[in-house]
């Protein structure tokens, strides 16, 4: 299940969240690069910190296996809530 990000600014959280996935997670940068998360999380990381605004406007997450879909989703439901609060 592939699932975009919007709205990134701590990248720590989400790290965290992908983390705590069991199946094979790829992280998709917005220039559509595939990252394998266990095998690339320390490039991720670096990646993200060396974004001039430290945030990140969309980021696509492929979940191998569906019982992961429900951290990703919690993960989510906040940042919906702040962006949209904003007026």
């Amino acid at each position: 299940m592939k699932m975009s990000i919007y709205n990134v600014k701590e990248f720590n959280e989400l790290r965290d969240v992908l983390d705590h996935c069991e199946g094979d997670v790829k992280l998709i940068t917005p220039q559509g690069q595939e990252l394998s998360w266990k095998e690339n999380r320390e490039f991720a990381t670096a990646w993200a910190k060396a974004l001039p605004t430290r945030s990140i406007y969309k980021v696509d997450v492929e979940l191998s296996s569906q019982k992961d879909v429900p951290y990703l989703v919690t993960y989510m439901v906040p940042l919906a809530k702040t962006s949209g609060s904003e007026e």
